[in-house]
């Protein structure tokens, strides 16, 4: 019975999360978390795209999905890319529960944290960052913190929307702190 209840809770959870993202994309026409079914087709199609693109680099391997959002890549890189281990991080504790109900994975570990301050005791073969770099206030942090936590060997695979302009500090998307 109380298994059931948590089932429901989890359930409820994830269905509440969905209908704000589908009021984001409805009402205020804008869709900047991937919730896979919840989002405008051309961002899931250019999240999956990119997930699906680097399938052949993480097999076998120990990977960091830094900024993973609500875990869909996550999900898609431990079982279609037969990854080792996935380690999906977000600094949004809402999107890391999301993520821990709807995209559990025996190879997965979701983890609240921030993309520019993460540490883990053992380095990683591959470290991905779709669309992460725009958000962050500190990018030289960031890189550091990459580097810190990437192989010797390792794969640093990163995105970024394109700017019309070198670099961008005063971006058109509300979100974005800079573009390149």
């Amino acid at each position: 019975m109380e298994i059931e209840k948590e089932q429901l809770s989890n359930e409820l959870y994830c269905q509440a999360y969905e209908m704000e993202a589908m009021a984001d994309l409805l009402i205020r026409k804008e869709t900047e978390r991937w919730v896979s079914g919840f989002a405008d087709m051309i961002v899931e199609k250019e999240h999956s795209s990119r997930y699906n693109w680097i399938l052949k680099y993480v097999k076998n391997k120990r990977v960091l999905d830094i900024a993973c959002g609500v875990g869909k890549g996550s999900y898609i890189l431990a079982k279609n890319g037969e990854a080792k281990e996935v380690i999906g991080c977000d600094l949004n504790d809402r999107a890391i529960k999301y993520a821990s109900i709807r995209y559990k994975h025996p190879k997965i570990t979701f983890v609240s944290d921030d993309a520019q301050k993460f540490t883990n005791e053992n380095n990683f073969d591959v470290i991905v960052s779709f669309e992460t770099i725009e958000h962050l206030p500190n990018v030289d942090q960031f890189l550091k913190s990459i580097d810190n936590l990437l192989s010797s060997n390792g794969l640093f695979i990163v995105s970024t929307p394109l700017s019309s302009i070198p670099h961008d500090t005063n971006p058109v998307n509300p979100y974005h702190i800079q573009e390149w």
